[in-house]
């Protein structure tokens, strides 16, 4: 009996991680993300992505506007671990991700 309720949960809650995952994945969709380079950034950006990519390689940097608000994504790897943070454009780190890297993906 407690089998069939775990399976019933399992059921039940596979549809909603699946929705939300793909609610983010649309929202990302939904406003422009644009690469660019160090020496396209304004100065307090560019200033702040110097400072936090001390030590580390930076893979990519995105531009990218949502509902008239641009910031600023940069992908840096350092140690094994992926770093990832987000720029205002006044220069102010925003959030901050880490994880590790998984290199049977790269």
């Amino acid at each position: 009996m407690n089998y069939s309720k775990w399976i019933l949960a399992y059921a039940l809650a596979t549809p909603m991680v699946a929705t939300t995952a793909y609610g983010q994945e649309k929202n990302e969709e939904s406003h422009q993300h644009q690469l660019v380079k160090m020496e396209e950034l304004p100065a307090a950006v560019k200033a702040t992505v110097e400072r936090e990519a001390q030590g580390k390689q930076i893979e990519k940097i995105k531009k990218e506007t949502e509902h008239g608000v641009t910031k600023y994504e940069v992908d840096m790897i350092s140690n094994g671990k992926e770093h990832e943070i987000e720029i205002s454009e006044s220069g102010k780190v925003i959030e901050r991700h880490e994880e590790m890297i998984d290199e049977g993906t790269r």
